[in-house]
């Protein structure tokens, strides 16, 4: 499976999870974990206004994570300037671990705060090169064995 394919398999799922976890007009995250999530990104060697952007959007706008997530991986990683192949290469997996991070995370919270709480360790210690902690440990192959 090519992955524009996978975006959008991924995409379906996002939105049908995250309309069941995320109610309200806005995401319920701590500054904490914005600037967290913010930060694994820009460690992730994107192009810096796409960080800024997706800062933007978690703090000014408070798009619930799932849409962020739906835009992301509708292309709202590419398209910013001075970026090259790389940049957008590394976006857009960025992207896909962050969908398959709250697919994942979906099925073993217990809670929205957990939710967030597991996605953002994960990003973190991915990010960081460290361990995921045991409590949000699953395969990413697992899940896109689903999609494939």
């Amino acid at each position: 499976m090519n992955k524009e394919k996978l975006k959008e398999k991924l995409w379906n799922e996002v939105m049908r999870i995250g309309k069941k976890w995320e109610k309200g007009i806005t995401h319920q995250m701590t500054p904490l974990q914005v600037e967290i999530l913010t930060r694994t990104l820009e460690s992730a060697r994107v192009s810096p206004y796409f960080a800024m952007q997706f800062g933007w959007d978690m703090t000014v706008a408070k798009y619930k994570l799932y849409d962020e997530i739906g835009m992301l991986l509708t292309g709202r990683y590419e398209g910013y300037p001075d970026e090259t192949p790389e940049l957008v290469k590394n976006a857009e997996e960025w992207s896909i671990n962050l969908a398959l991070d709250y697919i994942g995370c979906s099925e073993i919270a217990e809670n929205t705060r957990e939710l967030y709480k597991c996605i953002i360790e994960r990003s973190a210690n991915r990010a960081w090169g460290h361990k995921i902690p045991r409590k949000y440990a699953f395969s990413k192959e697992e899940i896109l064995k689903k999609f494939l």
